[in-house]
């Protein structure tokens, strides 16, 4: 992120924000450790039941374990994406107290925050609402028996081929 040190440097509201912000960045980069885990977890998972090849980037499949996670991680994105919406907030905060003509690009940043901040949590909530319908769809009795008795026929259809 750009900024001038001289535009910024009397105002106590901007210094505070650099501080916050360069604690949002540590934030994030651990928000992303945890999604590389998750994701490589699931790709391994997938792999090793044959359903994914090595390089694929996005499969579905373990719907039970992978929900699980998913609900882990859900409130450490929640808390980033709160704080990147603040941090818009408050980049449109020091833009209101900056000369005009030097002010469009604070706008232009805390405008950007805001927008991925809601993106970004409209986006969660709608995997997350995706993967819960799976997760009961999967846990259903009519799913389960299902799935154990395609199961069966499977296994018998392989024993009658031996």
């Amino acid at each position: 992120m750009l900024y001038y040190t001289d535009f910024f440097s009397s105002d106590l509201m901007a210094n505070s924000y650099f501080s916050n912000f360069h604690l949002y960045v540590f934030y994030m980069s651990g928000c992303q450790i945890l999604q590389f885990y998750y994701q490589a977890g699931s790709l391994y998972k997938l792999r090793a039941l044959g359903r994914a090849e090595h390089m694929e980037v996005s499969a579905e499949g373990l719907r039970v374990k992978t929900y699980a996670d998913l609900v882990f991680l859900t409130p450490f994105f929640m808390i980033l994406y709160i704080f990147q919406f603040y941090n818009g907030y408050v980049l449109l905060l020091i833009s209101s107290a900056a000369p005009y003509d030097e002010r469009w690009e604070v706008v232009l940043c805390g405008l950007l925050f805001v927008c991925i901040s809601l993106g970004n949590v409209l986006t969660l909530l709608h995997v997350i609402l995706l993967k819960h319908q799976i997760h009961k769809l999967v846990k259903s009795p009519e799913v389960m028996r299902r799935n154990f008795s395609e199961t069966l026929l499977n296994s018998l259809s392989k024993d009658k081929k031996s």
